[in-house]
């Protein structure tokens, strides 16, 4: 009964907004109507599109101006896409209109080099091979869908549910096609396999979650955004599940309710197709990520810079992967994103490579000839985000208020990437530390180890002269200057000791742990932390 145009629904006559406000075909889908016509997403979320601004920028109304202004920039003024070629329609009057030509929000040809980089993230020949095989006779389905639930009245929220896979034999998921309850709020679906050596015995019920499921339950293998409608997996590979495999799911529901209405409902959910008649390999997906970095604010453009480096990738793949599928994963701040393969010190292939990229309307990557990494290829990926509109710097967290910097590969075969680490802390790839390989001149691991062996006098005289209720003295910083000059206890590899300072915790680590921590406050401000290691030097 109403169009969409500032996220509002309004019980308004179907042409109370704009001409054909209701028969805008989808520029990617002629077989499609857009929604949402002021808006980037097609069901009328996410953000305004340049036309949506420039309704907004109108007071809401259709006028002469607006009519004969060419808002996508496509070279078609806006009233020619819409059906109103002579400017005369106005609410509510019986002027015949034309069909709508295109659309006033979205330049076209979407395919022209001119229109790709007006439209940010909207790609429409993703190439995503076609999921002819689930009509085989011998695919089987199965279903996990959410039971009905009432969808918090949150701007951003996760629902998550725990579901049962066949395990009576070795099959091969696919290909997964989402159900689509509720579209006007669901943002994204993600399944997340659970560790075969683990089983959980209730199943089917929904819970609040935030994203990331149980330990048991933390690698993904199939999902759904605006940006990914399906999965369809190369005709190489599929995803094991049975008794060799996956035997249960978590699936977390990711909502938008951006005005936070109550009584929204939702039973959403996903179907997996399956298989006996297994492939020649299985898939996998590795996500890379970069955790605990900070965005200031006020910064057109600030980058966030992650590698898995060669010599964490020559231990990891045993032999050549092929990458199938590349995504980028960022929040509200995020402007440009790319993942890069370098070997032997150069550039040799981009993964993905968004450079206007729409958190509503992700873009992924398809290759119908896969990308191949080799052992001692490093993993690069780029995270940019535009902070202007920020007064206070914004965290990494995984919550729509945080930002995040992650990307996903789906690749084959599995067996020769079982156990990917591609995590970054801030700078810091933490599959270098768990080989102890050097980092910003520091071996982690023999480090710690060190400190309660090799280097436990120095320690002891750290504590003696500034722990319990001694002073910062300059003799007690003389002697954190020193042992601040191990490479270890300098920039995001110190802060990376502070934060896992319990993992390896004794009585001496601790210690020495609010030695440092005592005194850095004590003299904050007065000690930039980029001198703070030549301090037995200035007190001299």
């Amino acid at each position: 009964m109403s169009q969409n145009i500032d996220g509002k629904l309004k019980a308004q006559d179907n042409q109370a907004f704009i001409p054909n406000g209701l028969n805008v075909k989808d520029p990617c889908d002629a077989t499609q109507i857009w929604k949402g016509v002021g808006h980037m997403g097609p069901l009328g979320s996410g953000p305004r599109n340049s036309f949506g601004e420039d309704f907004k920028l109108n007071g809401f109304k259709w006028t002469t101006d607006l009519c004969w202004k060419d808002s996508d920039q496509d070279g078609r003024y806006n009233g020619y896409e819409l059906g109103d070629p002579w400017c005369l329609w106005t609410p509510g009057s019986k002027q015949p209109l034309y069909p709508p030509l295109s659309h006033p929000g979205i330049c076209e040809p979407w395919d022209s080099e001119t229109c790709q980089s007006r439209n940010g993230s909207l790609q429409c020949n993703n190439e995503m091979p076609a999921c002819d095989g689930i009509n085989a006779t011998d695919v089987k389905n199965v279903t996990l869908r959410l039971p009905l639930s009432y969808v918090p009245a949150r701007r951003v929220s996760y629902v998550c549910s725990l579901f049962s896979l066949p395990s009576d034999a070795e099959y091969h998921v696919i290909a997964a096609l989402p159900i689509k309850d509720n579209s006007q709020i669901l943002h994204g679906i993600t399944v997340f396999g659970c560790d075969p050596r683990r089983q959980f015995n209730r199943t089917d019920r929904a819970y609040l979650c935030n994203g990331i499921p149980t330990t048991p339950c933390q690698e993904i293998i199939t999902g759904y955004t605006a940006g990914v409608p399906q999965t369809c997996m190369p005709a190489e590979a599929g995803v094991r599940i049975g008794i060799k495999g996956f035997r249960q799911v978590m699936v977390a529901f990711q909502y938008y309710n951006p005005t936070r209405r109550q009584g929204y409902t939702d039973s959403s959910g996903m179907t997996l197709y399956y298989t006996p008649k297994l492939r020649r390999f299985d898939a996998g997906v590795s996500p890379l990520e970069v955790t605990h970095f900070s965005v200031p604010p006020g910064r057109e453009s600030f980058e966030v810079v992650s590698a898995c480096p060669g010599d964490c990738t020559v231990l990891q793949v045993a032999s050549p992967i092929y990458i199938v599928l590349g995504m980028n994963h960022m929040h509200r701040l995020g402007r440009k994103q790319k993942i890069e393969i370098h070997r032997g010190g150069k550039l040799q292939q981009i993964v993905t490579n968004d450079t206007n990229y729409k958190v509503v309307h992700p873009h992924y990557f398809w290759y119908k000839q896969p990308i191949q990494l080799l052992p001692g290829d490093m993993l690069k990926m780029t995270c940019e985000y535009n902070s202007t509109s920020e007064n206070d710097t914004v965290e990494w967290d995984v919550s729509w208020r945080g930002e995040m910097c992650k990307g996903l590969l789906l690749y084959y075969p599995k067996q020769s990437w079982p156990s990917h680490h591609c995590q970054n802390y801030r700078s810091v790839p933490l599959c270098e530390i768990m080989i102890d390989a050097p980092v910003f001149g520091c071996h982690f691991r023999s480090f710690i180890s060190n400190l309660a062996t090799t280097n436990r006098t120095l320690v002891d005289t750290v504590i003696r002269n500034c722990g319990q209720d001694k002073s910062c003295s300059p003799l007690c910083l003389r002697m954190i200057g020193k042992v601040r000059q191990d490479p270890c206890l300098q920039g995001d590899i110190y802060d990376l000791w502070k934060e896992t300072r319990l993992v390896k915790a004794n009585t001496q680590l601790m210690a020495l742990y609010d030695v440092l921590t005592k005194c850095e406050e004590f003299y904050k401000g007065l000690v930039p932390d980029t001198i703070f290691s030549d301090i037995g030097t200035v007190l001299t």
